[in-house]
């Protein structure tokens, strides 16, 4: 394995990169993982850890550390960060042996709200400033091929009980730690799925109480509604934070550790080797 970390230019931001031994000799697939952390922190155990299982099979990996708070650039920055990724990757696609074709975004929690941003606005000319790109740029090539959301936050509701960690993430978002509604439903990414967004696999469990997986099905169906191919994975049982959901994650801080739901990373794998060439995103401004 070959790593090392890249600065972004535009963005700041660092991206550490898992390449595998053959690149750029050969072309591989692949995925840039956002751990999640409520925009707080980014958690070690959706790290560095998924990008070397993704790289054991055979996926040229890279984890984006984007902006989180306090002292990082407010959402929606986040997103212009992995679009600045995914135009970086596109452009040193033969360097880094990546098939520009097959880059996927795999976001847990916090860090698949960020992905879901960026398909959503993709055409966003804040955020094409943000990420040194032109304002008239192709949204197609400025999206990755595919999302891979890992018990997705998709939709902030008000708190209706004290939570530190909930409060301060307010505090990232929204400037304040108690939005209004109005203000939740302003990152509301159920409320903003559109016609042309990549082709999605999802996983949660419905045990999860930090993201409501009412959400996740209410944003399944709305991709399904708008035409986007989806695939999603309701486990019965399980925490919010599992990773990979194995002995590896659990030392590194992942909530818990179970065979059954350890089968995502399999799943995503062949769902991943199924998807090429996407259709041509048409994001809305």
């Amino acid at each position: 394995m070959r790593r090392r970390v890249i600065k972004l230019g535009s963005t700041g931001v660092g991206l550490e990169c898992y390449l595998t031994e053959d690149a750029p000799s050969c072309v591989h697939p692949a995925v840039i993982v956002l751990p999640g952390g409520a925009y707080v922190l980014r958690a070690a155990a959706e790290s560095g850890i998924v990008a070397k299982r993704f790289r054991s099979l055979g996926y040229e990996a890279f984890v984006l550390r984007y902006s989180t708070y306090p002292g990082g650039t407010p959402y929606p920055g986040q997103a212009a960060e992995l679009m600045e990724v995914i135009c970086y990757l596109k452009d040193h696609s033969a360097e880094l042996g990546v098939d520009r074709d097959r880059i996927y975004a795999l976001g847990f929690s916090a860090g698949a709200h960020v992905a879901v941003t960026l398909a959503e606005r993709a055409s966003d000319k804040e955020i094409h400033a943000l990420a040194g790109v032109a304002a008239d740029a192709d949204a197609s090539e400025l999206l990755p091929a595919g999302l891979v959301l890992c018990y997705p936050l998709l939709a902030v509701h008000p708190l209706k009980t004290p939570s530190e960690l909930l409060s301060i993430s307010n505090k990232a978002l929204f400037g304040t730690e108690t939005p209004t509604a109005e203000e939740c439903d302003s990152v509301d990414l159920v409320r903003g799925v559109r016609a042309g967004m990549p082709r999605t696999f999802i996983w949660q469990s419905a045990q999860d109480a930090m993201c409501d997986p009412r959400d996740t099905l209410r944003f399944a169906s709305r991709l399904l509604d708008c035409g986007t191919p989806c695939e999603l994975h309701l486990y019965e049982e399980g925490a919010h934070g599992m990773s990979m959901a194995d002995d590896e994650s659990v030392e590194e801080g992942a909530s818990a550790a179970d065979a059954h739901v350890a089968t995502w990373v399999m799943l995503a794998d062949q769902w991943m080797r199924g998807v090429k060439d996407t259709p041509a995103a048409d994001s809305a401004e």
